[in-house]
């Protein structure tokens, strides 16, 4: 009788552990099984999606970019009684300071196609003036903060800027050279800000629009008086690299 025993917890014994090896070389290993074809499958479709977000990063992200603008000059307050809308454009280069902030040195110009005269003080002697046709703006240093849309589709740039904001006058300048045609030019800073909205596109490039807001204190040159105005603004298209 105990024989008979020993031998039913034996089968017993094997029959519990044949049950539990079943169960976990058929039962577990199927379900792994079973479940990497979808975690791959997911893996396949998060990566592209992955790789998208990176690229458009990266185009923004440069380490250089070159921006172009073309638009319209528009004097406010006093300026607008020497000066009508003008053609305006800008060229600026930019190096990567971080993540979503560059540094970017350029140049801004407006061409009025009028100006009024005014008058000017050169070494206590008064003369009378214009700018018609000359090429006036700005040359400075703009620091711009990038932010990306969650469709990374558009990307929205503020940003500040100093430099020195110049005028040419139609007034030859008699110290000069008397081979050369050199003319007055009135010099002072100039603080400006503005934000710019583009669509990113492919290769790196951009197109969008922007409005800048200029103060430059023309009567700190010593030229003019207050009365002759500061404020400007620029708005137009924008392309950039």
């Amino acid at each position: 009788m105990r024989f008979y025993l020993i031998i039913l917890l034996i089968a017993s014994g094997i029959y519990v552990q044949a049950q539990e090896d079943t169960r976990k070389n058929f039962g577990e290993d199927s379900f792994v099984k079973k479940q990497e074809p979808e975690i791959n499958e997911n893996k396949k479709q998060i990566k592209p999606e992955i790789n998208n977000v990176e690229n458009t990063k990266q185009d923004y992200q440069q380490a250089m970019s070159f921006v172009m603008q073309i638009g319209a000059w528009f004097p406010l307050g006093y300026l607008e009684n020497t000066f009508d809308v003008s053609p305006a454009y800008g060229v600026r280069l930019g190096f990567r300071m971080s993540r979503n902030v560059a540094m970017q040195f350029g140049l801004n110009l407006f061409v009025p196609k009028e100006s009024s005269e005014f008058d000017v003080k050169i070494n206590n002697l008064t003369y009378s003036t214009t700018s018609q046709g000359k090429a006036n703006g700005s040359i400075g240093t703009w620091f711009t903060h990038y932010t990306l849309s969650r469709n990374k589709k558009v990307l929205f740039e503020k940003y500040i800027g100093v430099g020195v904001g110049f005028i040419q006058l139609d007034l030859v300048n008699p110290l000069a050279a008397l081979d050369e045609n050199q003319y007055y030019s009135m010099r002072t800073v100039n603080l400006n800000f503005g934000f710019a909205l583009s669509s990113v596109m492919r290769r790196h490039s951009k197109w969008g629009i922007f409005v800048e807001y200029n103060f430059t204190p023309y009567y700190t040159s010593g030229f003019v008086e207050t009365s002759f105005g500061s404020n400007s603004i620029s708005v137009g298209l924008q392309y950039s690299l």
